[in-house]
């Protein structure tokens, strides 16, 4: 009578307050199945009992009969029964069944900081520092949890939760591909700690990168404020070789690759579908080169470590790292000016003779020796577009230039035309050709004296009583070069300096190494945009942004474009560098307080209704139905 009575206490406790046995009692409504299968039970059609002459001496033994009878009808009910627990228990399952047990808590409110920074993610066996860390924080969980991950800069993902809290956020953390800063997560737990009194707990490596100031020196001043402050090191000596740096441009791509191990380790090199073995001596760097590829390039380090991080670099450069310029003559013959700018290995030049001006976003476009009835006004409108986009348009004077209406093409005014004069060259970096050497333009005559009607000039060559001869004019996001220097008029096409000024300046305006540096940058970076856009990270998140901390290494989309994002981090791949916390704490552990957890049952409950359905399997074969 006991027994019955605690399971009719029980089960009227579980209909009025579900809530305290199931962590989602809605899906208790899925036990109506239990209702349409005894249903189903007591309507199923019965045998009729039909006496057969022919086999009465087969039914003499009475008693058998009566056994026999017994037999089938226990065996019907055992069926039924089966079915009836294998659905109970797996419909209490979708429940999320839980029991109450008492766990230790050192504290009633604790602040946990845990290391989620790259260094983290060194391996220790088959499992890895960060994964230490959060077991290592469960264990610690008090009353009160307030969980802070420390990467490139702290993070709150967890404020006064209960235990049940802490384990839940505990089981969403993951390590970022950023360097470590220890230091501000320790000062901005203090912060929270002068208030709330709670301990601080650190988990982490020690390795802390992006600050040089001492972790355990912020220790002593917390607890010197009377606030307790732990440090439990997941330290464990590991194998690393990975690059540590990186230098791209143009041409050539070279990586830096650190062996941390005290010896001499072996190792290759993939690119693509090629492969290089090198070998680095121990404790020391060693650089590996290799032609800038266009688009998106993986570079693997094929070596036996426990730190996989900064074995794998991405680089990202545009489709073509060649300055593409467009020239727009009906001069066929090939002009000083082309020969200067094919003096350079970075340029690529397509003619084009007006009336047919294409337009496949050119770099620069020229605008020289043109016939003016056969310049369009719908091509310079395009022209136009094309600057105010970021691009670079370059006007060279001409006879007949006046006739065509070059609108913001032409940003000068034009007062008549002067005998010779002595080129001034204004000195910046469109004329510095080495530190303090510029370029030597000599004399021109006749010139035509221009003077601009806009804002925003930079000159770059005047004559002696200021008038430009060579000026830069900011149109939109791009640029429009006036170029007044006849080459009939004037010796500086055959001047060393002529090649040496246009392609400068041409570098310059355009600056693809500006656009490859834009294009490859390192974890813990800020991406910054002109404007909010869609920004797909290298796990496939999508956010909508004008800023993002670059916390995953890969390859971030934006756009059009892609960036290349890296960990390159000497101090954080040095994972084997042991750091010792050689200070007293002022503090003694703390008693164990016990609380309440809710331990999951779904499992187990899932499991015996499994047990309960093979057991009807093994019913039905021996009955013979299967």
């Amino acid at each position: 009578m006991g027994f019955l009575s605690y399971m009719g206490d029980f089960a009227a406790a579980l209909y009025s307050t579900p809530g305290n046995f199931f962590q989602n009692p809605a899906w208790l409504q899925a036990l109506y199945a239990l209702i349409a299968l005894i249903i189903l039970y007591l309507i199923r059609p019965r045998p009729k009992k039909k006496v057969i002459p022919s086999l009465m001496f087969l039914m003499k033994m009475t008693g058998k009969r009566s056994k026999n009878s017994l037999f089938h009808h226990l065996m019907r009910t055992l069926f039924l029964l089966l079915q009836f627990l294998a659905i109970l228990f797996l419909c209490l399952a979708l429940a999320e069944p839980f029991r109450l047990t008492e766990e230790g808590a050192k504290d009633k409110s604790v602040i946990l900081i845990v290391d989620g920074s790259a260094s983290s993610q060194a391996m220790i066996g088959s499992t890895t520092r960060f994964a230490f860390s959060i077991d290592a924080a469960k264990k610690n969980l008090a009353l009160k949890n307030t969980i802070i991950l420390a990467a490139k800069r702290p993070n709150l993902v967890l404020e006064d939760g209960d235990y049940d809290n802490g384990v839940s956020v505990l089981a969403t953390l993951r390590p970022k591909d950023t360097g470590s800063n220890l230091a501000d997560a320790l000062i901005y737990a203090g912060e929270i700690a002068e208030i709330s009194g709670a301990r601080i707990i650190l988990i982490s490596d020690m390795i802390n990168t992006d600050r040089d100031t001492d972790i355990f020196a912020i220790k002593k001043t917390l607890e010197a404020k009377q606030i307790d402050v732990e440090f439990q090191n997941v330290f464990s000596n590991i194998r690393n070789v990975g690059v540590v740096d990186m230098e791209i441009d143009e041409d050539e791509t070279t990586l830096f690759i650190k062996n941390f191990n005290k010896f001499k380790v072996p190792l290759d090199v993939i690119i693509d579908d090629t492969k290089e073995s090198i070998e680095i001596e121990p404790e020391s760097i060693k650089p590996f080169g290799f032609v800038t590829l266009p688009m998106t390039t993986k570079v693997t380090l094929d070596v036996n470590d426990e730190f996989p991080v900064d074995n794998v670099i991405y680089t990202s450069t545009p489709d073509s790292t060649k300055i593409e310029i467009l020239l727009i003559t009906n001069n066929k013959k090939t002009t000083n000016l082309e020969r200067a700018l094919l003096a350079s290995p970075h340029v690529s030049i397509t003619k084009a003779a007006p009336p047919v001006v294409p337009d496949k976003g050119y770099d620069v476009i020229i605008i020289k020796d043109v016939l003016t009835d056969k310049f369009l006004p719908a091509d310079i409108a395009t022209i136009i577009n094309n600057v105010k986009d970021g691009k670079t348009a370059i006007v060279c004077i001409q006879d007949g230039l006046l006739a065509m209406d070059l609108k913001e093409l032409m940003p000068m005014s034009f007062y008549g035309r002067k005998n010779e004069t002595q080129i001034m060259t204004a000195e910046n970096k469109y004329t510095e050709v080495a530190e303090g050497t510029y370029i030597n333009f000599g004399e021109v005559s006749p010139y035509d004296v221009a003077r601009p009607y806009v804002n925003d000039v930079v000159a770059l060559a005047t004559d002696t009583n200021e008038s430009d001869l060579v000026s830069l004019v900011k149109l939109g996001d791009g640029y429009v070069v006036y170029y007044g220097i006849l080459e009939e008029n004037s010796d500086f096409w055959q001047s060393p300096d002529y090649p040496l000024f246009w392609n400068n300046l041409i570098e310059i305006l355009v600056d693809k190494k500006d656009a490859i540096t834009n294009m490859n940058k390192k974890t813990g970076d800020i991406l910054t945009l002109e404007d909010e856009e869609i920004i797909v990270t290298p796990s496939g998140k999508k956010l909508k942004t004008k800023s993002l901390l670059l916390e995953e290494k890969g390859i971030y989309h934006v756009g059009n474009t892609s960036v290349a994002v890296n960990l390159l981090d000497e101090k954080e791949s040095d994972v084997s560098l042991e750091i010792k916390d050689t200070s007293e704490s002022y503090f003694e552990e703390g008693a164990f307080e016990k609380i309440k957890v809710k331990k999951d049952l779904s499992m187990l409950f899932i499991a015996i209704g499994l047990i309960f359905l093979f057991f009807e399997f093994i019913y039905l074969k021996i009955r013979g139905d299967i």
